[in-house]
């Protein structure tokens, strides 16, 4: 969006260009992924073209409901960082794939990522941390999911068994 905006200020022919390029895009995709929200539809969108890039299977099953009361920023939050995270991992891992299952019960909206990984994870405190080297630059976003699940009086579960981690979080759908 944001380059978008840049463009469109200051190069018409070049923002129509690209526009027509995303909107192609996003209709092909459409028809392979689609949770009935634009927003998480749109970051699905952009790991399933990453991970179809990087030959990872990328399945997505379920939807959100029709009335989500979930900010943007925190879908962008919690779906950005967790299939970043779920994309770097799988691309060191032998077995390449990548699940999200969305569900939502009354008020409740639940989200589940899984993916492989090569069996290593750096942890400190319980807690899953960082392996790259600047520290001060990387590991927010599991902490940045974590907050933007809190902020709906939700939960975060982590669950590590042979080689799969995997993410599950609880969303209070209500105002």
């Amino acid at each position: 969006m944001c380059i978008l905006e840049e463009m469109r200020d200051k190069n018409s022919e070049e923002y129509d260009k690209y526009l027509g390029e995303v909107t192609e895009r996003v209709g092909r995709l459409r028809k392979k992924i689609s949770v009935y929200n634009d927003v998480v539809d749109a970051i699905l969108y952009k790991f399933y073209d990453i991970a179809e890039k990087n030959n990872i299977k990328f399945t997505v099953t379920g939807h959100m409901p029709q009335t989500c009361n979930i900010e943007t920023y925190d879908l962008c939050s919690l779906f950005y960082n967790l299939l970043s995270n779920a994309v770097e991992a799988s691309q060191k891992s032998d077995k390449k794939e990548i699940e999200v299952d969305l569900s939502y019960v009354d008020e409740d909206i639940i989200i589940k990522i899984k993916n492989y990984y090569n069996g290593k994870l750096k942890t400190k405190d319980g807690e899953v941390i960082t392996e790259k080297s600047d520290k001060n630059l990387h590991g927010w976003g599991m902490q940045n999911a974590k907050d933007s699940g809190n902020k709906y009086n939700g939960v975060m579960d982590i669950e590590i068994d042979n080689n799969i981690f995997s993410v599950t979080v609880l969303l209070k759908n209500n105002i």
